[in-house]
């Protein structure tokens, strides 16, 4: 056998290797996206999927909620979504709890817009403070933000305030 026939055998079998290390690559992608990982710890509430079924990327496979830290999702009118910002405090009332009141803060607002009911909001996504086995996934919420804090200022609720049918153009400083 010639030297340059048995350089070429050998070339060619170097590339059969290769060509059997990118499959073995590829297959081993494959196998490892074959295996969904949740970002936290939590229960499997819903499987979507069935096995053998081919999904879209974008389809969810399982519903899972967290066994701790909940999230609050609120939409913000876009009127009110300027005054809000991430490290915001919030209030929580739930209607189950009347005068129990559950801290959280702002964790995310969402960069655009959606319309619901003919009015432009946000997705805000408020995370509690301290884990609470009283909150639970689906719960109805009252939520205060506070998004600024005055003090030593004089405050006046605004139900306290009325307009008298008095004409102010007559009131002069003296």
């Amino acid at each position: 056998v010639s030297s340059s026939a048995r350089t070429e055998k050998i070339a060619a079998q170097q590339a059969l290797v290769n060509q059997m290390r990118a499959n073995l690559q590829s297959v081993q992608v494959a196998y490892e996206n074959l295996t969904l990982t949740a970002p936290f710890d939590g229960v499997v509430t819903k499987v979507h999927t069935e096995v053998g079924q081919i999904v879209s990327v974008s389809a969810p496979a399982v519903s899972i909620i967290s066994q701790g830290q909940y999230e609050l999702t609120v939409s913000i009118s876009e009127v009110d979504i300027a005054e809000i910002s991430p490290g915001d405090t919030a209030q929580v009332r739930f209607d189950a709890y009347d005068d129990e009141f559950f801290t959280a803060h702002v964790e995310r607002i969402s960069p655009n817009a959606q319309l619901i009911d003919g009015v432009r909001v946000f997705e805000v996504t408020l995370v509690f403070d301290d884990t609470d086995e009283k909150i639970r996934d689906g719960l109805s919420a009252d939520i205060d933000i506070t998004t600024a804090v005055k003090e030593n200022v004089v405050a006046v609720q605004t139900r306290s305030i009325y307009e008298d049918a008095v004409s102010y153009t007559h009131l002069r400083a003296h």
